[in-house]
Parts: C-alpha cells; structure tokens; sequence
C-alpha cells in the first residue's frame, strides 16, 4: 500500500539492530589473534530504486522500488605477527596478517538486462581467506604480497520468469556461484631501493583476478587475467639546489600490452542472440608524475 502505481511513488522506512563486538589477545609484543562479530544493512541506492525507461517493453516497471535493504552478518577469525630475524640478516623481518571470515547476506541486491533493474536474491554467503606479507630483506630488497581466495554462492534464489512472457515458472538458481565476484584476487610487489642511490627506487608488480561468471546461471564466464608493471622513481625529496628539489616516479601498466576483460555487466543483454557484457582493460600505458618543490 506504499506504492502510487499511477505516479510511480512511494515512501518507505528501514530499520535493523547491528551490533558489532570484537576481542583480541596479544601472544607477545609482535603476534596477536583477534576474533570480530557484526552485522550490516545498505539500503539500495538511487539507481537501483530509480527504473529506467523501456519504452513499453518491460510493463513491470515497479520491480525495482520494491527493493529490500541488504542485511548482512559477518564472522572473522585472524592473526597477526612480526618476525624479526636480524639487521645482518638477509631476510630482516616479515609482517603478516591472516584472516578467515564468513559472511552472511540476506536480499543480496542482483542487477539485470545491463543494469536497467535490480531485485533480489533470497540468501547467499561468502567464505574467504586473505593474507597480506611483507618480506624486508638486506641490501634495500622488499617483497609484498596480497592474496584472496573466496567462495561466494547463492543459498536461495527463485527468479520469477514474469518479465520474459512465461508466468508460474521459475529458475532456481541455489548453489549457482554469485555473478560478478571472482574467486582469487593477488597482488604482488618487488621492489629494490638501496641507501645508496639517495632514494632511488625501481619496483615490479604481478595483480591478478580469477574468473568469475557474469550471469546467475553461471553460464557466461569471464576469464582470468594477470598483468605486469614497472615503476621508476623517487621515494624522497632531492634537492637540486637549495632553493630547488624535485620528486617523481615513472610507472608502465599492463608492459606486455594483454588484451583482458577488466569487469563485465552483471546478467547482461543480448545483441543479436549473444551476450554484450565484457569490457576491455587498458591497454599498455604509462603513468608520470613529477614534483617540484621551490
């Protein structure tokens, strides 16, 4: 009864309780463990409450003010530690932080035909573990490393087949992996600045995301990629005269110039009988910044 299907409008409210707690335990004065309870609502945004006209094609047009807030539940277990090993060392010291975390969602909000509509999915979940190292050796030698692995499914989804001329049937598209999330993201950095090159620095990098599907039934994937860059640069000030210093970087993406997908639409159109849902990364470039201080 909120809603004025003759004007399109109408007034809504939403509450939730989302409490949030959290413990940790120090080991010693460089390892710790923690362990974090909470829980989220995120109500939809303008775009996705907001239709877009289909010119008759679509007489649905007050699905998507129907829209529930995302609720959401998480779980996550970590530790965190330093190890020293020495200045003389060639490995001086390496920082890690784990985390293993579950989160639980309720009205997971599901865009399609290219974003126009949003409704909702009934539950899903995420499962995941993620580590971040950083390896300091001697000689002015680092290595970081983000890694992500994660299992994201649909716990229950029903899509009514109303809006494609076949009322009373359904998809049920349970267990299905959730569109649009890959299952691995690692980044992964070296980098050589030696005291004796007065803040000279070059670094190479390795980002990678696995594949992912682009549509509910899991049918339309999209593939992995893995891309290299370089950066040269000035990680401190110099100064050229007393009155003039300068500071800056030089940084190539993508140096092998590889063609990929860098996102894809979320249950996209079709064009002629196929699917229009991929988009292209960038492809090689160069980034140059230059600071100059007088």
């Amino acid at each position: 009864d909120f809603l004025a299907p003759e004007f399109g409008l109408q007034e809504k409210s939403f509450d939730r309780f989302t409490p949030k707690f959290g413990v940790s335990y120090m080991f010693s004065n460089t390892q710790s463990v923690y362990a974090n309870l909470g829980g989220g609502v995120e109500v939809p945004a303008g775009n996705e409450t907001d239709p877009a006209g289909t010119f008759g094609q679509d007489t649905v047009y007050l699905l998507s003010p129907l829209l529930e807030p995302i609720k959401s539940s998480t779980i996550e277990l970590g530790t965190k530690n330093i190890l020293y090993f020495g200045q003389n060392k060639l490995l001086q010291y390496l920082t890690y932080d784990a985390a293993l975390y579950y989160i639980n969602i309720t009205n997971d909000i599901i865009p399609y035909r290219g974003g126009r509509f949003y409704f909702t999915a009934g539950k899903s979940h995420r499962t995941g573990i993620e580590l971040n190292t950083n390896f300091n050796f001697n000689y002015g030698l680092s290595l970081q490393g983000n890694f992500t692995y994660s299992l994201n499914k649909y716990d229950e989804y029903l899509v009514d087949s109303v809006h494609y001329n076949n009322p009373g049937k359904f998809a049920d598209y349970a267990d299905n992996k959730v569109a649009g999330i890959p299952d691995l993201f690692y980044n992964i950095t070296a980098t050589f600045a030696p005291n004796n090159l007065y803040g000279l620095f070059i670094s190479f990098n390795v980002s990678g995301v696995g594949k992912y599907f682009a549509d509910d039934s899991n049918t339309l994937e999209v593939p992995s990629y893995l891309t290299l860059s370089a950066t040269l640069g000035l990680n401190k000030t110099i100064e050229i005269t007393n009155w003039l210093n300068v500071r800056g970087f030089i940084t190539v993406n993508n140096i092998t110039d590889k063609l990929y997908a860098s996102s894809a639409f979320i249950n996209p159109d079709y064009l002629n009988g196929k699917p229009v849902y991929l988009e292209a990364g960038l492809p090689r470039n160069v980034i140059a910044s230059l600071q100059i201080g007088i």
